[in-house]
């Protein structure tokens, strides 16, 4: 089956289409020479630099065609033919700039190993003026840079109430950020009172179970009669007392 004018005139341009066998098709529907030159250039004027960049990407089209696509976009024929260059430059361009970047961000700052980012921005066709200017760009990365203080409005309410409680900030600098966010007086003091810090406690002297007695008594360090008092200021009485006393009563030695 035959094309239609459009899938005639793309193939054509991709190159898919012989250009005189293209013609001669057209010329077939009814185009004239002057109408058929018209009908082309048209259409080679509707393609976009991205479409263009894509042709050039996958070598459709010559660095002649695509420097007189610029000219009929109204550019000079020098300006025409250095554009083309760059168009069809840009892919490699791009692909130099991520192996830069990847090398720069791989150095770890010691002079030693800057030659081997050197030998990877040299097989990318960086000068050496450029490899050195980015040797300097490398070396401000290295800087380390201050940490940022928080600003008034840079805590959620949240956030001040947690560092309130662990004691990062003051009553006095938790009211001056939420105020800032604005907090009324009111809330505030009921916000920060929710968030009272944690006092640890104090831990006192850990008292001396029945146990630790218990085995003095049964080890003869301490007489039955010492026993009993200690047991009675744990709060042990009667039957309990009693059944602590036979149970760690010292067991006397079998005669042998």
């Amino acid at each position: 089956g035959r094309f239609t004018q459009k899938q005639l005139i793309d193939g054509m341009l991709s190159e898919f289409i012989d250009w005189e066998e293209g013609k001669d098709q057209l010329r077939e529907m009814g185009w004239g020479e002057e109408d058929l030159a018209t009908l082309l250039n048209l259409e080679l004027d509707s393609v976009s630099t991205a479409e263009m960049r894509k042709i050039i990407q996958y070598d459709l089209l010559t660095p002649k065609d695509v420097a007189l696509w610029f000219r009929r976009r109204g550019h000079p024929p020098i300006e025409s033919d250095w554009l083309a260059k760059f168009l069809e430059d840009e892919e490699s361009q791009r692909i130099r700039l991520r192996i830069a970047k990847l090398a720069l961000d791989a150095w770890d700052g010691a002079a030693e190993t800057w030659s081997t980012v050197e030998a990877y921005l040299g097989a990318a066709h960086y000068t050496t003026q450029e490899q050195h200017l980015l040797f300097v760009e490398a070396q401000i990365r290295l800087i380390p840079k201050p940490e940022k203080a928080p600003t008034e409005r840079s805590l959620t309410a949240s956030q001040v109430g947690a560092r309130y409680k662990s004691g990062i900030l003051t009553r006095p600098e938790a009211e001056t950020y939420l105020t800032a966010l604005p907090y009324q007086a009111d809330q505030i003091a009921d916000f920060l009172d929710y968030y009272i810090p944690d006092v640890p406690k104090e831990e006192g002297p850990r008292e001396v179970g029945a146990g630790v007695v218990g085995g003095l008594f049964k080890r003869g360090e301490i007489t039955e009669a010492e026993f009993r008092i200690d047991l009675v200021m744990l709060d042990y009485e009667g039957w309990a007392v009693e059944r602590l006393v036979t149970y760690y009563k010292p067991v006397e030695p079998k005669p042998p």
